[in-house]
């Protein structure tokens, strides 16, 4: 359900994240990717909110965070949910396993993205590799905030 376009009622923590080994380093990231989900800080929000603005499309989702004893640890992080996607995988030249169609599960070994779906985007887009594409003025504003685990590629 994260990021596929569906929006996720507010109120209710869904999900509970595990942390394993070193919670310090957990804290020192700005953004994380775990089985598909992103957990961003609350300086990666602030950016975001900034550099993009508050939108409609995109959803700031609670969570319960864990250690490895099930142990509740307090944290400011979020789940980041977008509600309006497009699908920018090119199905046809990508090469992937499916893990589950239900869910939409795939490993890629090769993904190809449809350039026509990214022309004139202007904030996020997800697909089903978990790729957040996002148009250069938004790259070179969240640049300057410098933060943590967060990286650009250029489409090939």
């Amino acid at each position: 359900m994260i990021n596929y376009g569906v929006s996720l009622d507010l109120i209710n923590n869904y999900f509970d994240i595990i942390v394993y080994g070193d919670t310090d380093l957990f804290f020192k990231q700005d953004i994380i990717l775990t089985n598909g989900i992103y957990l961003v800080s609350n300086k990666f929000i602030k950016a975001w909110q900034e550099v993009v603005g508050v939108k409609n499309d995109v959803q700031w989702i609670d969570f319960n965070l864990l250690d490895s004893k099930r142990i509740p640890i307090n944290h400011d992080f979020k789940i980041i949910n977008f509600t309006n996607t497009i699908n920018c995988i090119n199905w046809e030249e990508s090469q992937f396993n499916v893990h589950d169609d239900l869910e939409k599960d795939y490993n890629f070994y090769m993904s190809v993205f449809d350039k026509t779906r990214l022309e004139g985007i202007k904030s996020g887009c997800v697909d089903c590799e978990r790729s957040i594409f996002i148009s250069d003025v938004i790259k070179n504003s969240l640049e300057q905030y410098k933060l943590n685990s967060l990286f650009f590629k250029e489409i090939d």
